[in-house]
Order: C-alpha cells, then structure tokens, then sequence
C-alpha cells in the first residue's frame, strides 16, 4: 500500500536536501506503507516528490528522540511540542528520495481536496 502525506513546504525541502531522514506523525497508518507521495502544503498546494519506506519505529517521543534525532531534520523543541502528551510516537524513515521536476496535481491521484494527514492508495 502507498500512501499521500500532508507534509509542511520546510520540513518536504528538508526531505528532499537530505537532512531529515524520518516523517513523524502522532499515529501509525494501520496499513503496511511502501511508499510515501510528498504531498506540500499551502502555499505549494502539490505533490512534489516520493521515497519508499525503509522502516517504521514507534517508541516514546523520549526513546524516539534518542534513536533518530541525528537525521530527524527538526529541532528537539519542535519535535517534543509536536508529541507533547503522547504515549507514542511514530517516525517512518525514508530512503529513495525523489524530488519531481514537476509537480503533481492531487487530482492525477483522483483526489480532490488534500488529505488532513494522509490518503491510502493503491500502488501506482
């Protein structure tokens, strides 16, 4: 299964330049996730890239922290105010970065308003 991530326009160039190796979220996509369309937000308003997953760590933010922060492409006051009152924390780490010369429509993906998080979608 491949999904379309809502991904901020400073942390999808991060990506996309290779320091941030990971894309955190609260909560796990309950499926297997392949790959991971780069869906940038406001004011891009594309999919702008792809990478395909490598793995996926759940620990607490702290343990977490601890494993990734290295590569994780965000300072550790962001990222502990972004899990602030979690038990969990997800990170999926991502290799295979491309970065498309031009960006895609959401609707070359048959979706007409962007995910709040993310969308599944078949392999493409």
């Amino acid at each position: 299964m491949n999904a379309v991530f809502s991904i901020k326009p400073q942390y999808a160039q991060k990506i996309f330049e290779g320091s941030k190796w990971y894309e955190f979220r609260k909560v796990c996509c309950k499926q297997p996730i392949e790959k991971i369309y780069i869906y940038e937000t406001s004011p891009v308003c594309a999919i702008t890239g792809e990478c395909t997953v490598n793995d996926v760590l759940q620990e607490s933010p702290r343990v977490l922290w601890n494993l990734v922060s290295e590569n994780a492409g965000i300072p550790e006051k962001e990222y502990f105010r972004y899990f602030k009152g979690r038990e969990k924390a997800v990170a999926y780490k991502l290799e295979h970065v491309i970065h498309y010369s031009t960006p895609k429509k959401l609707q070359d993906f048959n979706f007409r308003t962007p995910p709040q998080s993310f969308y599944y979608i078949r392999n493409i």
